[in-house]
Order: C-alpha cells, then structure tokens, then sequence
C-alpha cells in the first residue's frame, strides 16, 4: 500500500493553517475586549481564514456525496457548517458556469478565503499550543 500523501493533501496545508490561526491569535491578543485566553482563542477561531483548509480531493468527495444527498454522518459540527459553506458556493459557482465540472468548482472554492477556521476551540488550544512549544524550543536553541 502507498503511504505516500496525496498532493495537496490536509497534512500539507498544517502549517500554513497553523501560522494563519496564530497570526489570528496574536491580533485577539491585542483586543481590549477580550480578557481570557478562551475568549482569544474563540475570536481567533471566528476570524476569516486566507482559505478552507482541507484538501481538494476530501472536499470533492464530500461535495459530491452531499449533491448526490449522501452527506457523510459522521461529521463534527465545524466541518459540517464548513462543507455547507463549500456546497453554497460550489452551487453558486455551477449556476454561473453549468459547463464546469464540479472537482474544478470545488477547488476553486477552497482556494477561496472562508468566513472562519472550522476549528473547534480545542483543536485550536492544541495547535496554539504546540506553536508556542516549538517558539520556546526555537528560542532556547538559540541562546544555546
């Protein structure tokens, strides 16, 4: 069996997800409203992401089992308020161009800037917190 990561796979966008969700972090930092890390993290979460981090070849498959109203049961409640973003606009997108095949929409779509991380707070708390791990690790190898 190839273990080898697809190209453009969700493992390939960690980081650039990460780094987008940190930059949104710091600026939730610099809020006055916000005096709690769960706040910061939860306005973090809710900022607009530079795009759906997931790959085109799961979001095509999810798309087309929800057309086909296949949608997958097993959802957690961010992902599925992601794919039904994705849906709109997938449909959107076909009404204007019928001719396009939907993989295409698809990937259009998800290279597009999303309303917000499809991240549970947790999720979240868990990679804020291995970035920070990794600056301090950074950061003590340097003073070495």
């Amino acid at each position: 069996m190839n273990k080898h990561k697809r190209p453009r796979s969700a493992s390939e966008f960690h980081e650039e997800r990460d780094r987008d969700l940190y930059r949104a972090f710091k600026q939730a930092l610099c809020r006055k409203d916000l005096t709690n890390e769960h706040d910061m993290v939860r306005a973090a979460i809710e900022t607009p992401a530079e795009r759906f981090y997931v790959s085109e070849e799961r979001a095509a498959r999810v798309v087309n089992q929800w057309l086909a109203d296949k949608c997958p049961p097993r959802m957690l409640a961010t992902q599925r308020m992601m794919y039904e973003e994705i849906v709109r606009r997938v449909l959107r997108l076909h009404e204007r161009h019928p001719a396009r095949r939907i993989n295409q929409l698809v990937w259009e779509v998800i290279c597009q800037p999303a309303p917000r991380f499809y991240l549970t707070e947790k999720s979240a708390f868990v990679i804020l917190r291995r970035i920070r791990k990794k600056s301090i690790q950074r950061q003590h190898l340097m003073a070495a």
